[in-house]
């Protein structure tokens, strides 16, 4: 598992894959993509701009990566438009609007 931006939530994840046996490893943004193996699964929950979205484009399409986020490039703000993406549609991604922007406020329970 590589994992970009090792703040509180990404050292918190990469304890919890250690536990589980994963292997994990800290990249910086350029060269995480050509780092991963092929069939990678990469998931995005903390900003759009964590990946460039042609290379994101190109390892989907020929190298079999799958995307889960809930994070985009170019993501309207809140009820201010509709939002327009090459990864939309795309049979290898699972996405989702970022959801502290809909809930109560992160770290409190309803």
């Amino acid at each position: 598992m590589a994992i970009i931006g090792l703040g509180e939530i990404g050292l918190a994840v990469a304890e919890r894959a250690s536990a589980f046996g994963i292997q994990v490893v800290a990249m910086h943004k350029a060269e995480f993509l050509a780092q991963l193996p092929d069939n990678a699964i990469v998931i995005n929950t903390s900003r759009g701009n964590v990946i460039d979205d042609n290379a994101m484009l190109e390892v989907l399409n020929h190298r079999g990566f799958r995307l889960g986020a809930d994070v985009w490039n170019n993501e309207p703000k809140a009820k201010s438009g509709e939002f327009v993406s090459p990864f939309a549609q795309h049979r290898s991604v699972v996405g989702s609007h970022h959801a502290t922007r809909s809930s109560a406020p992160s770290g409190t329970s309803p």
